[in-house]
């Protein structure tokens, strides 16, 4: 069994593609609005974003 196949890749292009790409960006927010709550309310949707575009990928390859 192989440990990529084209479904797992997509999930993980998926999954890197609408990941907060690192948490300066996160200390970038926090510093322009002087608040923790938009860059918590940003973490917060990218992570729900983020899985729920990619479990759909991730659940075809177990059922291939």
């Amino acid at each position: 069994m192989r440990l990529f196949n084209p479904s797992t890749v997509v999930a993980i292009l998926v999954l890197f593609a609408y990941a907060l790409p690192c948490m300066a960006t996160a200390a970038a927010m926090h510093c322009d609005t002087a608040t923790r709550k938009w860059p918590a309310i940003a973490c917060t949707c990218m992570l729900v974003t983020t899985w729920v575009t990619a479990a759909p990928h991730a659940l075809i390859t177990v059922f291939i």
